[in-house]
């Protein structure tokens, strides 16, 4: 009681010291009443989500099997996915001594920093001068429960935000002092589900050799060849994680087949087996809707998807969004392959409208990226429109 006590302490003083910090440090670019606001919100969550769903989360499951395997030694060799997080578990709360709850807010701060990471980033690099938290359609995408919800949770979810924050720093703060935290979060994102970092390895190599003007052509080459023979040697590994093994075509057939049985018995499965790819995409990235709704949560993840599905048509039928493509920053044709391809790999782990919730957090920072941009050039748009008429 007493080590969570001082842990909730240090929780709190380290959030305000990373708040202040940043906005001292950005202060141009960083609203304190915008992160403070985002703190205590995310805080809720952090208080709702293991105190409304108990034990019926993987969360629990996590921290039991810290808890089982206290005495076990822990092989780097064998420690992705589940096995990473479980270790991390159990220094938490068995060589710590932190509760269950006290474990969630742990995970959560991770989650907060990649959040507060990927909202100064926009505001710095994106939306220039004008005020993030002044706009109230890129406000409301930031505050969206889901993308929160999925960010807080004792697991995989808020420390594999964390590390594409840090993947997305460097790519907006392209230099050789930067490359450490690349490193760092393409570390924590592949040792946490391998086959993220393997889409995002393929985009950082594109990234880095067709965008990056601040590093050597010869470095680059140098980067290059490294990632490239990186993304060889992990394809065996990729196959075999993924449950596909030496024979990826026949392996998909069955493993989809399990992952359909096993998601059609919690009653929350859907049957993709006729779906064409795009549809396959649209099933991932914009369900559940109304029509699919099985529960009351339901309808607030419904809720956001409409209006992401609005956003996002909006955005690609738009010329703006054109221009972004093929004549801005590589950034954003960074971010929409990274959603292309990422969604390719997502949409065959499962046939769950409530995994395609969760997994698709990974994507949700490319696209406020592909957003803002858009919201960002309209509005230098409107006001060149608006000085031609009164000139």
């Amino acid at each position: 009681m007493l080590i969570d006590i001082l842990f909730y302490i240090l929780f709190l003083l380290a959030s305000i010291y990373v708040i202040e910090r940043s906005c001292k440090k950005e202060r141009e670019f960083a609203s304190k009443s915008f992160l403070y606001f985002l703190f205590f919100y995310r805080i809720i969550f952090t208080l709702f989500y293991p105190l409304y769903y108990g034990n019926r989360i993987d969360s629990m499951d996590y921290f039991q099997d810290a808890t089982q395997s206290a005495n076990q030694s822990f092989d780097l060799a064998e420690g992705f996915g589940t096995a990473f997080i479980t270790f991390i578990t159990k220094v938490v709360s068995h060589e710590i001594g932190l509760s269950y709850i006290a474990t969630f807010f742990f995970f959560s701060f991770f989650g907060f920093l990649a959040w507060k990471n990927i909202y100064i980033l926009i505001s710095k690099y994106i939306m220039c001068s004008y005020n993030l938290g002044s706009n109230n359609q890129l406000k409301l995408l930031f505050f969206f429960p889901t993308f929160h919800l999925w960010s807080i949770n004792l697991g995989k979810d808020p420390l594999v935000l964390y590390g594409i924050s840090l993947c997305l720093y460097f790519l907006f703060n392209q230099s050789l002092k930067n490359l450490i935290i690349l490193i760092l979060g393409f570390s924590l994102v592949s040792f946490i589900r391998p086959h993220i970092g393997f889409s995002l390895l393929i985009c950082i190599i594109l990234f880095i050799f067709l965008g990056s003007r601040k590093i050597h052509l010869a470095f680059k080459l140098i980067l290059v060849t490294l990632s490239i023979v990186l993304l060889i040697k992990s394809i065996p590994f990729i196959l075999e994680y993924s449950g596909l093994g030496e024979n990826p075509l026949e392996n998909y057939a069955l493993l989809s087949k399990r992952y359909s049985n096993f998601f059609e018995s919690t009653g929350a499965s859907i049957d993709m087996s006729d779906y064409s790819i795009p549809f396959k995409l649209f099933t991932f990235l914009y369900r559940p809707l109304f029509i699919d709704i099985p529960n009351a949560f339901s309808i607030i993840t419904s809720c956001e998807n409409l209006l992401l599905l609005i956003f996002s048509v909006r955005l690609v039928f738009s010329r703006i969004f054109y221009k972004l493509i093929f004549m801005q920053n590589l950034i954003y044709r960074f971010s929409l392959f990274y959603i292309l391809l990422s969604s390719l790999i997502l949409v065959h782990t499962g046939n769950n409208l409530g995994t395609f919730s969760r997994y698709r957090n990974v994507i949700i920072p490319f696209i406020l990226i592909l957003f803002a941009a858009y919201l960002n050039l309209k509005k230098q748009k409107n006001e060149r429109n608006v000085f031609a008429t009164n000139g």
